[in-house]
């Protein structure tokens, strides 16, 4: 009945959504839920793997920042030590 591709479009699948929850009966618009339960639940896979990947490129940054921070702690610990070093 539906197509319900996780692959499509968001803007698609909110389209289809919205015209799957309304029927027309004898001229008047119901509103039928039902009939948009497979669109949503593709739209809610879709969503999630979004988010999947936003939270994985999310911890590649944030290893990267502590990686960073890491490298500019031991220069800094580095020339504090060579600067009391060199006082004695």
């Amino acid at each position: 009945m539906y197509e319900n591709d996780p692959d499509k479009p968001i803007k698609e699948l909110l389209d289809q959504i919205r015209s799957s929850s309304m029927q027309n009966v004898s001229g008047t618009q119901i509103s039928n839920v039902a009939m948009a339960l497979p669109s949503f639940s593709a739209l809610l896979v879709r969503l999630s793997d979004e988010a999947s990947k936003t939270a994985d490129k999310n911890i590649t940054i944030q290893r990267n920042m502590m990686m960073i921070t890491g490298v500019i702690l031991a220069i800094s610990i580095g020339q504090l030590c060579s600067l009391i070093f060199h006082w004695w």
